[in-house]
């Protein structure tokens, strides 16, 4: 079916209708106004001559912090954690990233308030849109193509990825404000030129399922429209990895997306609705599709803690909150013909910034929040008003095809991971568990740093994660299996070459219980991995010698063994007034091990007990018991 040309674009009589009737609104606007009047002074677009640097460069090695972005600061960047001062590349090239993506964002802001706003302030508003498309449209070509990843090379930005991001940053905006008519012969021809330009980079970098297309793809849609270019636009839905390819392969029946993280869900997510957007009703035909669309927006709801916090699954970020996606959930509202539920979303919500439609693109150094429903894509998309949150599911519940399996009660809620292999951003950690504790004490999956830095490595080991680890290595690819689920206990096992695994978690009344077993077909060494918030100490303060760390434990600090280890071990974590205490049976021969890491949120101490041995087979049978529950 050929494809037509009808892109979505914001109802702006509705928008501004939403902003006379909505007091929300006005914080909302507020903000998004001092956020522009901030960014008219502070903005200085780097020159072509001025390399771009990928920003997984723009963490501290000691402890992963992000750096601190400054305006004024192009050549300096701090850690804000430990003060340690970054200089020259990469970290120079990572700043420039972030300012195209700041004119970008800037951009954006502007149109909107262009839009809503009259008089002056429209005017002014317009004439900042303009000098900032204009500046790219005339010197993109003076951009040279470039990049550490070839063939995903960019021009303004470091990689084809990045490049994606930015131009529907900058290019949608310029559909939302209908100027391009209104542009001299030259300038038209400038933008015109711009895009197909971009076509011409991004086009052969289609290659696979994966977020990185996915961006590309609404990226080369807004050209595509720009252009009035039909064959393209039918491209980017039908081609190999078009969009109906990347919905059909890439969201699993659950709707979560394959990679594993949900942050890479969400930001494929806010790549199909960008996609959408610039395709119009015509960019998907399956109704399966949308269907698993709606349930990407429902279902990582379901996932969130307490405090709105979300698992760091795979490459996820252990500060994300379930709030930073509420905008994508604004969108889907409309995009999904309110299918999609906004409200819970907004459960623990607190003062942000405003984010941006196309916020993927924007440095985080504005400080201007706004009270409720932080984002244009509530003033553009979400409903007028609505319902206060209600409080989460309290019911365990299974995900099957994307593999979690979650048990909650009044005390504790697990969550098991057992699913298919996410690619590379999978942190090869199948059977894991993260759990959240109604006294406020936590083991949590670390996440992710930048990919560049040395901390991420520390973050991606079997070490870091709950697990049963053979020789000291990762697990490699492969796909576990649920055995079993009730809404008191989940069983899922886990195979790869003679390694066989199988994990059973229970929930007890004062806590759960753990018992996870491995048969090899040769004695191997074999660790048992847990931690979690606070300091671990075994009772009674047993004699224990501090263990120099080998090289695979460098991360660990204050590596402690008993000299002689205990058939039970009976310890536990304290973090202020919480904690839980372990008692833990040993196979034969095991030794016991304790330490502090790095990476857990809030900086919060993170207490890891290590059990160590060799054997074919092994079961270790834990139970964990709330303090103060």
């Amino acid at each position: 079916m050929s494809h037509s040309f009808a892109p979505y674009a914001p109802a702006w009589d509705v928008a501004r209708l939403k902003c006379q009737r909505q007091p929300w609104t006005h914080d909302v606007l507020r903000a998004l106004r001092a956020d522009f009047d901030w960014w008219r002074q502070a903005l200085a677009i780097p020159a072509s001559d001025q390399s771009s640097h990928r920003f997984h460069t723009y963490f501290c090695d000691a402890d992963g912090e992000k750096l601190q972005f400054d305006v004024q600061r192009p050549h300096e960047h701090r850690c804000p954690r430990c003060g340690k001062v970054h200089t020259g590349q990469p970290w120079d090239g990572a700043w420039v990233m972030q300012m195209h993506n700041a004119a970008a964002c800037q951009a954006e802001r502007a149109v909107i308030l262009m839009q809503l706003e009259s008089g002056d302030a429209a005017q002014q508003a317009r004439a900042v849109f303009e000098e900032i498309l204009l500046h790219y449209a005339r010197h993109y070509l003076d951009y040279p193509v470039h990049g550490d990843r070839p063939p995903m090379r960019g021009r303004v930005q470091p990689h084809g990825l990045n490049e994606a991001v930015w131009l529907v940053a900058l290019l949608r905006p310029l559909r939302w404000s209908g100027l391009l008519s209104t542009f001299s012969a030259v300038d038209r021809a400038a933008v015109e030129t711009m895009a197909r330009a971009a076509v011409d980079l991004l086009q052969p970098q289609l290659a696979a399922i994966h977020n990185h297309d996915g961006w590309k793809l609404a990226a080369l849609a807004e050209c595509a429209v720009l252009l009035h270019d039909n064959t393209l636009l039918n491209w980017c839905r039908d081609s190999q990895f078009g969009m109906e390819t990347q919905l059909r392969q890439g969201f699993n029946e659950d709707g979560f997306w394959h990679e594993s993280s949900i942050t890479y869900h969400f930001y494929m997510l806010d790549a199909v609705f960008s996609y959408l957007e610039a395709a119009g009703p015509d960019a998907i035909r399956d109704p399966h599709s949308l269907e698993k669309l709606i349930l990407a927006v429902r279902n990582p709801a379901r996932l969130a803690y307490r405090d709105g916090r979300m698992p760091a699954y795979a490459d996820g970020w252990i500060t994300t909150t379930l709030g930073d996606f509420a905008h994508v959930a604004e969108i889907a509202w409309t995009r999904l013909n309110r299918a999609a539920d906004v409200t819970p979303y907004y459960r623990g919500e607190k003062p942000r910034a405003v984010r941006l439609v196309g916020s993927g693109a924007g440095p985080a150094c504005v400080t201007h929040t706004a009270a409720h429903r932080a984002s244009t894509a509530a003033l553009l998309y979400g409903p007028e008003q609505i319902e206060a949150p209600t409080s989460r599911e309290e019911t365990s519940f299974v995900l099957r095809d994307a593999g979690i399996a979650v048990l909650k009660n009044d005390q504790v809620r697990i969550g098991l991971r057992f699913g298919a292999d996410g690619g590379w951003h999978d942190h090869k950690d199948k059977l894991n568990v993260d759990i959240e504790t109604a006294t406020g004490w936590r083991s949590l999956d670390l996440g992710t740093s930048g990919y560049d830095s040395q901390f991420t490595h520390w973050l991606r080991s079997p070490l870091a994660h709950n697990l049963i680890v053979v020789e000291g290595q990762p697990q490699p690819a492969h796909t576990g299996q649920l055995i079993d689920f009730a809404p008191d206990k989940i069983t899922a096992a886990s195979a790869y070459g003679p390694t066989r695994l199988q994990r059973t978690v229970r929930l007890t009344a004062d806590g759960w219980e753990d018992e996870y077993s491995v048969t090899l077909d040769t004695e191997c060494r074999l660790e048992w991995i847990f931690h979690g918030d606070g300091l671990f100490t075994p009772e009674g303060n047993p004699p224990a010698t501090l263990e120099p760390a080998a090289d695979e434990y460098r991360w660990l600090q204050n590596l402690q063994t008993l000299i002689t280890s205990p058939r039970t071990l009976v310890g536990a974590w304290r973090q202020g007034t919480t904690g839980v205490r372990l008692s833990l049976v040993l196979p034969e021969g095991f030794s016991v091990h304790w330490a502090e890491a790095p990476g857990n949120a809030e900086g919060r101490p993170l207490g890891v007990v290590l059990v160590r041995g060799r054997a074919r087979t092994a079961t270790f049978r834990a139970q964990f018991s709330l303090l103060n529950s």
